[in-house]
């Protein structure tokens, strides 16, 4: 296996990474709020940058200001678990809270009530339709992983998992993603590859998966933010890659000369916002931007912002966005594409008595290494 990238931070090893991270976000920047009314953290990259966007206008409507602290994929796992060992927050609200990090950090009163008295009620409506919001958070958004290859393919390009594994029709290096929410990724394609049905992905058979992953072990090229998965392709190191729909699709948008396509079943990774209980201005602060932040037209603008890749499942949203836009959007309707992880199965835990989360990443780790 070549890895290009040698950081490796999953949930399964966050407490040596804890201590780096207790003050800062990913960027070293300060993360203490200042004399910001209101101190968020979000997500890196495309996600990142759309929500600082959306923070400007959430200032500019209300007055109210507010900081934010960059966390990216593999840096939220070791501060929330920090949170949760610590009882101290330095932000109030987290969006983009990767769907695996959240249900095992989600114990001890970490995440405050969520009050919806003051969401936009068209908005309010939309998500409890789609069955996003719950006591304590709110789903704020669903990223498929979609394929990127390279354009030697064009003429027969791939669409299945199998096309992917598939080293002799396909030749060539393949990314996949090193830690995170990428690791039940690499296992769960990797079982699609083999010709698992999705209905009977769980619980998940970790000897195929990995076996299945022995088939290209030595062409595997490993990456931990999705632009650099996209840049791999565009310099031939890899030519083919699963990464997420943001860069992917801005990618497109700005004319790479790669091919893209959402191969049917894709694993779909959900996002989430909640309010910290003990952040440094009280869950209220965070309250204030989630009210702004349920407005269907703020949903929309944040699909625009990360390229159509993050988006709500719901028809509020769907309505003021233009549906050629959406070729690669999970849950629209006419395009059941993907299945969300199961969390739930994840965070469950075995009899080994660990989580099925951690078994995945250890297993991933020892193979790794191995």
């Amino acid at each position: 296996m070549k890895s290009s990238l040698t950081r490796f931070l999953a949930a399964a090893a966050v407490l040596p990474a804890v201590a780096a991270i207790a003050s800062c976000g990913s960027d070293g920047a300060s993360a203490d709020g200042g004399d910001a009314e209101i101190v968020i953290a979000r997500g890196a990259g495309v996600n990142g940058a759309a929500i600082e966007t959306l923070v400007g206008e959430f200032e500019e409507e209300t007055g109210v200001e507010v900081d934010t602290v960059e966390l990216s994929d593999t840096d939220y796992g070791p501060k929330m678990r920090l949170i949760q060992q610590t009882g101290r927050s330095d932000f109030d609200l987290a969006i983009a809270i990767p769907g695996d990090i959240f249900p095992l950090t989600d114990t001890d009163g970490v995440y405050a009530p969520l009050d919806t008295a003051g969401f936009d009620p068209e908005g309010l409506a939309a998500l409890e339709e789609a069955g996003l919001v719950e006591d304590n958070h709110l789903g704020n958004q669903d990223i498929t992983p979609l394929t990127v290859y390279s354009n030697e393919f064009a003429d027969n390009p791939p669409k299945t998992w199998a096309d992917f594994f598939d080293l002799e029709k396909y030749p060539g290096y393949r990314g996949l993603q090193s830690g995170g929410f990428g690791v039940p990724i690499n296992i769960e394609i990797a079982l699609l590859a083999d010709g698992v049905a999705p209905a009977d992905l769980y619980p998940l058979d970790l000897d195929r998966a990995f076996a299945k992953l022995d088939t290209i072990k030595d062409d595997i090229t490993l990456w931990d933010a999705a632009p650099k998965s996209l840049q791999d392709v565009l310099d031939g190191n890899t030519t083919m890659t699963f990464t997420y729909s943001p860069a992917a699709l801005g990618a497109v948008k700005d004319g790479a000369d790669v091919g893209v396509t959402l191969f049917e079943d894709a694993p779909i990774v959900r996002g989430y916002a909640a309010l910290l209980e003990k952040g440094p201005n009280g869950p209220e602060a965070g309250q204030q931007f989630l009210d702004w932040w349920s407005k269907p037209e703020v949903q929309a603008k944040y699909a625009e912002l990360t390229n159509f890749g993050i988006v709500l499942p719901s028809t509020a949203v769907y309505e003021r966005l233009d549906r050629k836009d959406l070729a690669y959007a999970p849950f629209v309707e006419g395009q059941e594409q993907g299945s969300l992880l199961d969390y739930e199965y994840y965070t469950e835990t075995n009899d080994a008595g660990v989580s099925n989360l951690d078994e995945v990443l250890n297993r991933w780790n020892e193979w790794r290494a191995s």
